[in-house]
């Protein structure tokens, strides 16, 4: 039974390896604030994980040509781009632009999956201009939706949720072009947020806080070129005995960093002595 077994799952990765060498394109649009001449331009911008972190949860079993795109620092063009599978992650500031560009690349027969934040917001808008839709976080739907899009079998939406954000491989940050950025040493360490401000789109996209472990995220940035990194987090000083591990988790890097925090920290002299020490 077990060699009965084995075989059966050899034959089924050989079968969707062979059914489908895939061409993926993984994009994030440009938007007028966000893009070229916006609030944000190079001085200010640095690499960002949401593709190379989808890159990196392509699963193994599956032979793909792979190319990450942030618009930001290279141009796209939906009417040449070569691809089998586009999947485009999508804020609300840049929604008109991937609608319009998921409305060419489907007219051309490239299947478009869209993801991210306003997708989140607006599944059921979202749906309208999309082959599939990853509804929330991504962990475990990517790999199951490239998976049953190898074997002709693709949802309309797709939706399972991690419980953690360890366990995971780390993101492919050297499909970006390192060029184009302020810095590629970029962590995060939290998702979500406690706090309930009502002008924030977190709490309704994301309202659990995710936390990973302090040692992991250390691991992690002692990889990173450089004296210097950032945490990317929204909110990771909201639980302050958390952020005082993480702050020791950093300290024998003998690195700097910055990051988000809310103003009571400073009530807090033993936490604040903790990264003073963690840089």
């Amino acid at each position: 039974m077990v060699v009965l077994e084995w075989i059966v799952l050899s034959q089924l990765k050989t079968t969707i390896t062979r059914r489908f060498q895939m061409k993926i394109v993984l994009l994030m649009p440009q938007s007028t604030r966000y893009g070229k001449g916006g609030a944000f331009d190079q001085r200010l911008r640095y690499a960002p994980l949401t593709l190379t972190t989808l890159a990196a949860l392509i699963p193994v079993e599956l032979e793909v040509n792979l190319r990450c795109i942030d618009e930001w620092a290279e141009d796209f063009d939906p009417h040449t781009i070569d691809a089998d599978l586009v999947g485009i992650t999508v804020i609300t500031g840049n929604a008109p632009k991937a609608y319009r560009y998921s409305r060419i690349l489907r007219d051309r027969g490239i299947t478009v999956v869209l993801g991210g934040v306003h997708i989140t917001l607006c599944p059921e808008e979202a749906e309208n201009h999309a082959d599939a839709i990853v509804y929330g976080y991504a962990e475990e739907s990517w790999p199951e939706l490239l998976n049953d899009f190898a074997l002709g079998k693709l949802r309309k939406r797709y939706d399972r949720q991690p419980t953690t954000m360890d366990g995971y491989p780390r993101p492919k940050r050297d499909l970006l072009r390192k060029d184009k950025y302020t810095t590629m040493n970029v962590v995060q360490a939290t998702r979500g947020c406690v706090y309930r401000c009502t002008f924030c789109v977190v709490p309704t996209a994301w309202p659990k806080q995710y936390q990973r472990d302090p040692q992991d995220v250390a691991r992690e940035v002692a990889t990173f070129p450089g004296k210097t990194f950032i945490l990317i987090d929204l909110s990771p000083s909201s639980d302050q005995e958390y952020f005082g591990r993480l702050a020791d988790a950093f300290a024998p890097l003998r690195k700097y960093w910055g990051g988000l925090a809310t103003i009571d920290i400073t009530d807090n002299p033993k936490l604040m002595k903790k990264l003073e020490r963690s840089g």
